[in-house]
């Protein structure tokens, strides 16, 4: 769940469907819904600029950056890679406003070469990224 300034909620469904919504915070009335290729179990909105940021596992691109007024997506990454199908685990945003993520191994093989701690941009370029 996010919660933006205005009260408007941010839900997730990540198994299955793979879709975030924005639901009107007074009614509840479903506002838009987006269909993902990942499982966005994670959420983050900054009350600065107005992003929306939903994150998890996937094979392919693993983090998103999501118009909360639309839902359409702004644009979408790949951090760390697809290796060993590397789950973001945890958002948070720095004070200068780049999106650090936790990383970890989803358990297949159970290879710690994902458990990895991630410095982005707000575009989503990697930084730098370490094992944790």
């Amino acid at each position: 769940i996010a919660i933006d300034n205005a009260g408007d909620l941010y839900l997730s469904n990540g198994c299955c469907t793979s879709t975030v919504m924005k639901l009107n915070g007074t009614t509840y009335a479903t506002l838009w819904s987006v269909a993902l290729n990942t499982e966005p179990w994670r959420m983050l909105f900054n009350a600065v600029t107005g992003q929306l940021y939903a994150a998890g596992m996937s094979s392919s691109d693993n983090i998103f950056n999501i118009n909360q007024a639309t839902g359409a997506v702004l644009s979408s990454a790949t951090i760390i890679g697809s290796l060993n199908n590397a789950e973001i685990r945890s958002l948070t945003f720095s004070p200068d406003g780049n999106i650090q993520c936790l990383h970890v191994s989803n358990g297949v093989g159970g290879l710690l070469t994902t458990n990895h701690l991630s410095n982005n941009t707000a575009a989503l370029a990697p930084i730098y990224n370490t094992l944790s």
